[in-house]
């Protein structure tokens, strides 16, 4: 009996925990990071202060979890993407519109309130450089499939990429973060793009259009 209690208890926390994580990441993507203070959270979630100090120490910490979820869920996303594509360009471009409807709604505060943690800096430069050798071998398949064009240093391409990324921090202060995305996806994919790849650039964001006029 004492020890089914403590699988209850240990089961009703580990859910608490991953509720606390869920309702902040979208308040968090909704108002930014700055302005949610973990008394503001916690009456959110109508739980004490108390109580989410007790999963979380720190705002730090929380949102260093709230990150780390997120990255499992675009990761599990991407594999998805990955595994039932065809081709490259068709999950490159699968995973920029499912990434433009995520920044189509989240505020620009959050992106900018990430700056102010040195712990978020040096994750993302983590995952960067873990990626990086990932997305030069991606880009190599795609000129083995005839959609890229061959002959390129893609490691110079892939720091122009990382360049861009940066610069977008900026320019969304002037414009709409999805109107940004946009144009930075589609002027360096076809930058690159052979014209058999062009061509299916342009099918793919035809039938993405007309999916949403349906």
């Amino acid at each position: 009996m004492a020890e089914k209690l403590r699988n209850c208890k240990s089961t009703s926390r580990k859910d608490l925990h991953e509720r606390i994580i869920q309702e902040a990441k979208r308040l968090f993507k909704a108002n930014g990071i700055k302005v949610m203070t973990m008394d503001s959270i916690a009456a959110d979630l109508t739980i004490s202060k108390r109580t989410l100090y007790e999963e979380f120490p720190d705002k730090e910490t929380l949102v260093m979890e709230v990150l780390d979820y997120m990255q499992e869920e675009k990761n599990k996303n991407f594999r998805q993407i990955y595994e039932t594509s065809q081709n490259v360009l068709e999950t490159i471009l699968r995973v920029y519109y499912w990434i433009l409807q995520s920044v189509s709604t989240t505020s620009k505060d959050y992106f900018n309130d990430l700056n102010r943690y040195p712990q978020v800096a040096k994750m993302h430069e983590k995952n960067k450089l873990q990626a990086r050798a990932d997305v030069v071998s991606f880009l190599m398949k795609g000129v083995e499939q005839g959609l890229f064009l061959d002959g390129i240093n893609y490691n110079i391409v892939n720091e122009f990429l990382d360049a861009q990324l940066e610069a977008m921090k900026v320019i969304i202060q002037k414009y709409p973060t999805e109107k940004v995305f946009e144009v930075l996806a589609f002027t360096f994919l076809r930058g690159i793009a052979t014209d058999k790849g062009n061509k299916l650039i342009d099918k793919y964001k035809q039938d993405y259009e007309a999916g949403l006029t349906k």
